[in-house]
Formats: C-alpha cells, sequence, structure tokens
C-alpha cells in the first residue's frame, strides 16, 4: 500500500502542491499543521480516500471546515490496512490548539482503536532527538504502540527533512516533513518535497 503523506506546511507553494496531482498512491493522511489555502487545494487535487489529524498550530475546526475527515481518535480501513488517528502535540502554551497533556494523551490513547497504522502529528515520548517541551512527544502514543502494535507510525511534528526510520517496541516510526509517498508494509519514503 502506498500512502501520501503531508504534513508542517508552514512554507508551501501551489507548484509544490500540484506534483501531487500525477503521484500514483492509495489515500493521502495529512498529519497537521496545514493551512486551509493548502487544504483545499490538496482536496481538489486528491481523488483517492483523504482524511488526517491536526497539528498543534491548527484551529480545531480545520479539517472540517475544509470538508476533510478528521481521523483523531478513529480508524478507516484503506485496502484491507486500518488507518487510526492521533492529533495534536505536548501541550507547551496556551489557547485553543490540539494540545494534549501527557495525561491526556493516555486518556486520548485508550479510546483510541487498534489499527496497522497509527498517523499522529506528535510520536512517542522522547522517541526524537528534540526534547523540548513542544517536542517531546506524548507518552499516550507510546502507551497505544505497546498496546496495540501497529507496524508504522507516520507523524510529522518534527521538520526532519531525512526521512529517518526509527523503531519503538516493534513499530516503525517514519516522520515526514512537507510531503513523501510512505509504502506499507515495506515502511520506506520517498520525499516529493
Amino acid at each position: 500500500m502506498i500512502i501520501l503523506a503531508i504534513a508542517d506546511l508552514h512554507d508551501w507553494s501551489v507548484d509544490e502542491l500540484e506534483l501531487i496531482r500525477e503521484l500514483e498512491y492509495d489515500c493521502c493522511c495529512l498529519l497537521g499543521d496545514i493551512p486551509d489555502a493548502a487544504l483545499k487545494i490538496i482536496k481538489r487535487l486528491v481523488q483517492k480516500p483523504l482524511f488526517g489529524v491536526l497539528g498543534n498550530h491548527d484551529e480545531p475546526s480545520t479539517l472540517s471546515r475544509c470538508g476533510i475527515q478528521n481521523l483523531d481518535g478513529k480508524s478507516v480501513t484503506v485496502n484491507g490496512v486500518t488507518i487510526a488517528g492521533f492529533g495534536g502535540s505536548h501541550r507547551y502554551k496556551n489557547g485553543d490548539y490540539p494540545m494534549l497533556t501527557q495525561r491526556e494523551s493516555i486518556i486520548a490513547a485508550k479510546l483510541c482503536p487498534k489499527a496497522d497504522i497509527l498517523i499522529s502529528h506528535d510520536t512517542v515520548y522522547h522517541a526524537m532527538e528534540r526534547l523540548d517541551n513542544a517536542h517531546c512527544g506524548l507518552k499516550g502514543i507510546s502507551k497505544y504502540i505497546v498496546k496495540n502494535k501497529p507496524g508504522l507510525n507516520i507523524c510529522g511534528h518534527y521538520h526532519i527533512s531525512d526521512s529517518k526510520r526509527r523503531l519503538y517496541k516493534g513499530c516503525d516510526i517514519l516522520c515526514v516533513y512537507r510531503c513523501a509517498l510512505v509504502k506499507f508494509p515495506e515502511n520506506t519514503t520517498e520525499i516529493i518535497f
């Protein structure tokens, strides 16, 4: 299965987004922090199942406002593969943004359905090199992976452009920055932009 994964379009262009028109994939997963203007273009270009989760810079209504399914705490099945969503990041600032305390993330993880793939904005607690308060990861995602044993966690948030694969308790973690094709179950990426 091939997933078009898009995250953290803090800096983007229409020309870049037009590149997805020619790609072959089975579904498109949005991993948060994507502006409304980019979401509207993506919605127009993607002719396959399209869903996503919110990032720490998104407003709670961002996806629904653009007519895109918010997968946070839910799952979908595409080509026999179940994909669940977990939105937001660790709470590091005040405001009505999708952010969770570690305790809230653990509660949310208990409600998140079992899946083959977990898409999320943030990822496992302390899985990445950046350990500042905004990028420390979520204990709830760690517990979800231990309990449900997905084969893959596709996340955004860390602005890592090397697509370096990490392993946590038997689950591959692939961080996408901007746009990549992810192949499952091989768990490999091809950076698009």
